[in-house]
């Protein structure tokens, strides 16, 4: 395995699926986008088209990447099993794939046992993983010193950090590669010197969460309340239950979830609890348009949490 990344596929069509294939698209790069569901795929592409212009602009990209990058994205079958519905790995080359599917392990060991069996060994294969170390994953893995962790931080295009983190049989020409295509995609890539979970910032925002949730399970005070003294008193604009609503509140309901089997099981089952009643109603956040909070529109890229009436 040697040279630039130039042919990538992301297999997870979902909110942060989108957002990279946007970012990747719109650097040039041959992006390929796949989903168990076709409809899931198609509501992405449009998504990416309609909102590609206001990324770019906030992103400060250049003039032509919102010119050019329907000619950089592509849809991708992941159903089809037959060669000549589409063309498969061996004819595209993929440099790269990369997981965003949901965080369960079930669903990633399926994908990426998958993934592993589809494409070459010549083809670095990654998860988006804001939980599992690659440690844990890559068993699924054939030839796993391919096999990295590549994770973004939502909104993709503002945030601009991804989590470079190998397992110890991951390959050092693999980790190199994957910090030059982050550079490329206008990502800074923080390369971690050991496995954590949560990578840096999940890490520390772990303790931010759990406290909001502990709160707010004790009814201290609502939602509202207590990200209106976190925003006034850290001066930043947005607090833990917006951060949540930003994340996806199905997603942070998962990676708490998946801590139940390592931690405190009764005390994570309230944290639980507290954004239960919110993902059962489907409002999970800026993604939807509702979360703690309601936002202007449930497609648009950097919704703001609507102020508390103080």
């Amino acid at each position: 395995m040697n040279g630039p990344i130039e042919k990538i596929l992301i297999v997870g069509a979902g909110w942060t699926g989108r957002q990279i294939a946007a970012q990747c698209a719109g650097h040039g790069v041959e992006t390929y986008l796949a989903d168990a569901s076709e409809s899931t795929v198609d509501a992405a592409l449009l998504w990416i088209e309609t909102h590609i212009g206001s990324i770019a602009s906030e992103a400060n990209w250049a003039p032509d990447s919102v010119r050019n990058f329907q000619k950089h994205l592509h849809k991708f079958d992941w159903n089809s099993k037959h060669e000549s519905a589409q063309p498969n790995s061996k004819e595209i080359c993929f440099d790269m794939a990369l997981e965003c599917v949901s965080e369960q392990a079930s669903i990633k060991r399926r994908v990426l046992t998958q993934m592993s069996d589809r494409f070459s060994k010549q083809t670095i294969l990654c998860s988006n993983s804001s939980y599992f170390t690659p440690s844990i994953l890559m068993k699924y893995v054939q030839s796993p010193e391919r096999y990295a962790h590549f994770h973004f931080h939502a909104p993709i295009h503002l945030s601009a950090v991804v989590d470079v983190a190998c397992s110890p049989v991951t390959s050092d020409d693999v980790a190199v590669r994957l910090c030059d295509f982050a550079k490329r995609i206008g990502q800074h890539p923080i390369r971690e010197n050991r496995e954590n979970p949560g990578y840096i910032y999940n890490w520390l925002l772990q303790s931010l969460i759990t406290a909001a949730l502990q709160l707010a399970d004790r009814q201290i005070a609502s939602p509202d309340e207590i990200d209106f003294v976190w925003r006034k008193i850290t001066r930043m604009p947005v607090g833990p239950f917006g951060i949540m609503d930003t994340i996806g509140l199905d997603l942070v309901q998962q990676v708490l979830s998946n801590g139940r089997w390592v931690g405190d099981h009764e005390a994570i089952q309230k944290l639980v609890d507290v954004l239960e009643p919110y993902v059962k109603s489907g409002e999970l956040g800026v993604k939807t348009g509702k979360g703690f909070f309601s936002y202007a529109s449930n497609s648009g890229p950097t919704p703001t949490a609507v102020e508390t009436q103080q």
